[in-house]
């Protein structure tokens, strides 16, 4: 990306930020917010398209190309705050399968060199070994790594928040569209074509988005495997007693689980 084109991003941030600020309720600004890997992506390109809305202007990365927010704009975010939004949608995810995701992407897709520097990445050991100590890194350092705050975090905020739409990732993934119409209702827009809507998630079925990353290895594509329950296939027994010593409690709270005999 030109200089040019990383000043212009940064400045259209620096905009919208500033729109979303003031004119985000009248405008009628929606916020896909997540803790990070949670399938906020996901949905953000389900709406934008099913709505019509252009989706690369609500992209929470500064990397793509950015333009300024207008009106019924939809933006995705990593916020512990609305900031004067419309309506607010919190995507869910297992905590165990959030930090799976967020291993691959983070050592994978962006390469987070800075990250693996600080949680002893060994490119000689297994991605079991590696996510076992990245875990720990994650958890017991949230304030000094992306998104800057820890899920727990995320969850308290927005447990018993009024007036939010809370989506679990599971539930996108098996009833999807049921959860997309419940979101469309909760948006104001009861009256979409049925038929418009099937063609919205058939075109963004995981399988057709990984093609998107055709020229990818599954693990260095953004979309990987999107499936639930793959924490078992990657944790060591140590980073699920770890995870259960630090995470038990909330992944009961978050009805993930029953009790801590997982």
């Amino acid at each position: 990306m030109s200089m040019y084109n990383k000043l212009r991003n940064k400045l259209n941030i620096v905009v919208n930020e500033l729109i979303i600020k003031f004119m985000g309720r009248s405008w009628e600004i929606i916020l896909i917010n997540e803790f990070p890997k949670c399938g906020a992506t996901w949905m953000r390109r389900l709406l934008s398209d099913i709505l019509e809305i252009d989706k690369t202007k609500g992209n929470v990365s500064s990397t793509k190309k950015m333009g300024v927010l207008g009106p019924k704009s939809i933006i995705q975010r990593h916020w512990l705050q609305d900031k004067g939004v419309y309506k607010t949608i919190v995507m869910l995810r297992d905590p165990r399968d959030v930090f799976t995701s967020f291993y691959f992407y983070e050592n994978y897709f962006i390469k987070n060199k800075c990250q693996q520097d600080k949680y002893g990445w060994d490119i000689n050991d297994s991605d079991e070994k590696n996510l076992e100590r990245y875990i720990i890194y994650k958890i017991s350092n949230p304030a000094d790594s992306t998104p800057g705050f820890s899920i727990e975090e995320f969850w308290n905020v927005y447990k018993s928040k009024e007036n939010v739409l809370i989506i679990r990732y599971e539930d996108l993934l098996k009833y999807t569209k049921k959860e997309v119409v419940a979101t469309l209702k909760y948006l104001g827009y009861e009256n979409v074509d049925n038929s418009k809507i099937d063609r919205v998630i058939e075109s963004n079925d995981m399988r057709n988005l990984k093609k998107l990353d055709k020229n990818k290895s599954d693990k260095q594509s953004f979309y990987r495997k999107g499936i639930s329950g793959d924490w078992k296939n990657n944790f060591t027994k140590e980073a699920k007693e770890y995870f259960k010593k630090t995470y038990g409690s909330l992944l009961i709270e978050m009805e993930y689980e029953s009790d801590k005999n997982w």
